[in-house]
């Protein structure tokens, strides 16, 4: 799949008192002049977004996936086109109408020379949004009908119709536009072992493939914070992918009911006092509401510093069942097949519908791993959502 990469700058600003956000489309071979928008409007509307996303999951886990979501899925979709005016409503600056005009021109074009726009959002601010669930098609065109909840029915979803990541400005610029390999080695899962028994006992063929290779390639999962960080300290600078599972929030890691980590406990161990300079390890945060951090605080901020590219997390809670599931999905494209982020979350966002939504990237598209290991030749062909999700949120 080609590419044409759009990049937005998104940083604070404060105007007379009035907390704005100051947004830049490098729309052309130079920026767009930039324009302000409430920071306040915007923090609201992403929270509306994530509350809609969660009423999805609820149902979807009372139903065990086994009916359809139109009246969640067009609450969703209306919430992320208020989300969508909020960012193009600007208070100050230049007109944002130019760049929604631009944006649907530009899409477009692209798609006419087989081209896939492709956006990510580098932010300045600890604001969380979740950009990806922008959503800019017609509402007029959604019905409540559970017959009309299909991916297509949905397609202007930004995580489905740009490929939407989020990079933090800490990452460094390198980091943005080249893909970074590893020799295979470099892998470290890290699991809340009560939680993965639970779930791992429902897996069927060929989900138990997949962890059975895992196992084989990089080894068993740790399950403390301290066997954790011990291996860190020997390992930490050759690592590229750090995989937690477990129960999780938007400032700790839980392994345990007694074994948190907190984001400070993250940021602090896992300090390393002479990092390789190719250090570029992304972490992958399967819990519930990874993403949707604090400005006090946040996984973005963590991952982004010294040896880390950026993470993959959460927008709301999740299934454990469904989480493990897709954990092993990610991991079987990424590490096995060779596939970038981008095309590793299309590809689980689209076969996984409606659940897929759940997961942000905030990290490089580009970042992804040579295949590594023997191979397995297998074809992960159900959908997710449409099995059973589990018992309880991570």
């Amino acid at each position: 799949m080609s590419l044409a990469h759009i990049q937005v700058t998104v940083s604070p600003h404060n105007s007379h008192g009035e907390e704005l956000l100051k947004i830049i489309w490098n729309y052309r071979p130079e920026p767009a002049p930039p324009y302000f928008v409430s920071a306040k409007t915007l923090k609201e509307k992403g929270e509306k977004v994530r509350s809609a996303l969660q009423r999805l999951v609820d149902r979807a886990m009372e139903n065990d996936g086994s009916r359809g979501y139109g009246k969640e899925l067009r609450e969703l979709a209306k919430a992320g086109h208020e989300l969508y005016e909020a960012l193009f409503h600007e208070i100050e600056g230049f007109d944002a109408s130019i760049i929604k005009t631009w944006l649907d021109r530009e899409r477009a074009a692209q798609a006419n020379n087989g081209v896939q726009c492709q956006i990510t959002f580098v932010v300045e601010t600890l604001l969380h949004i979740p950009w990806g669930l922008i959503y800019d098609g017609s509402l007029e065109m959604l019905t409540d009908l559970s017959d009309q909840n299909s991916k297509e029915h949905y397609k202007d979803f930004w995580s489905l119709k740009f490929l939407v990541c989020c990079v933090y400005r800490r990452i460094l610029p390198q980091w943005l536009t080249v893909s970074n390999y590893t020799d295979g080695n470099g892998v470290l899962s890290v699991i809340n072992k009560s939680t993965f028994d639970n779930a791992v006992s429902d897996l069927i063929l060929p989900q138990d493939e997949v962890l059975k290779w895992l196992d084989d390639t990089f080894g068993s999962p740790l399950t403390s914070s301290d066997d954790f960080f011990e291996r860190w300290k020997s390992s930490g600078a050759t690592c590229r992918l750090l995989y937690f599972y477990c129960h999780g929030s938007h400032e700790t890691i839980e392994l345990h009911s007694d074994d948190r980590i907190t984001i400070t406990d993250f940021r602090e161990r896992t300090r390393l006092s002479d990092p390789a300079p190719q250090s570029t390890c992304l972490v992958f945060l399967n819990g519930c509401n990874t993403a949707a951090g604090s400005e006090k605080g946040t996984f973005l901020a963590a991952t982004s510093e010294r040896v880390f590219c950026g993470f993959v997390g959460t927008e709301t809670k999740v299934p454990d069942l469904f989480a493990l599931r897709f954990g092993l999905a990610f991991l079987y494209y990424f590490l096995h097949e060779g596939w970038p982020i981008f095309k590793t979350m299309d590809r689980l966002r689209r076969q996984h519908w409606p659940l897929g939504l759940v997961y942000s990237s905030f990290c490089s598209p580009l970042v992804g791993f040579t295949p590594v290991g023997a191979r397995l030749g297998i074809d992960i062909a159900d959908n997710f959502s449409q099995l059973p999700l589990g018992t309880k949120p991570m």
